[in-house]
């Protein structure tokens, strides 16, 4: 048993016909009729009767049905999860706060940070606009919120 294997039997499941079912998978319908011979083979039961009007399952069907659907959610779930494994950000961000915006938002923002990216550090640093700004300007921080800041061309605003 595969998961091309269950792919194709819960999509003919869904849809109640090998015709549709091959259609939806951009497969030939006699591939998609060869995984469930294979997967009825392989399992000793007949999953399906066929009639003239497509298909519906046996007990046999319904009880793979269920576990199948489950079987694909999680493959796709490790799938999803491995490939976000790849995507992390990793590293550290120190951000500068104003201390009235500090007070504020600070408990938010780190948890906010650490949800989006656990695998980062954040520093929050709370100083006057003014230290903020020689901060950035020195490379001690990444970024940080400046209340009427001077322009400067060393700094993106």
């Amino acid at each position: 048993m595969d998961l091309r294997q269950l792919e194709s039997f819960v999509t003919v499941a869904n849809l109640g016909g090998m015709s549709r079912a091959a259609v939806h998978l951009q497969m030939a319908q006699p591939s998609v009729s060869r995984q469930i011979a294979l997967l009825e083979k392989e399992l000793g039961q007949r999953l399906l009767e066929r009639h003239g009007r497509g298909v519906q399952l046996t007990e046999a069907g319904r009880v793979l049905a269920g576990h199948a659907r489950q079987m694909l959610e999680q493959s796709r779930r490790a799938r999803d999860e491995l490939q976000d494994l790849g995507a992390r950000v990793a590293g550290r961000c120190v951000v500068g706060l104003p201390p009235r915006l500090a007070l504020a938002h600070a408990p938010a923002l780190v948890m906010a940070f650490r949800e989006r990216f656990p695998g980062a550090a954040i520093t929050v640093l709370e100083a006057l606009s003014v230290s903020l700004r020689e901060s950035l300007i020195a490379g001690h921080m990444d970024l940080a919120l400046l209340f009427d800041p001077a322009p400067t061309p060393l700094l993106r605003y």
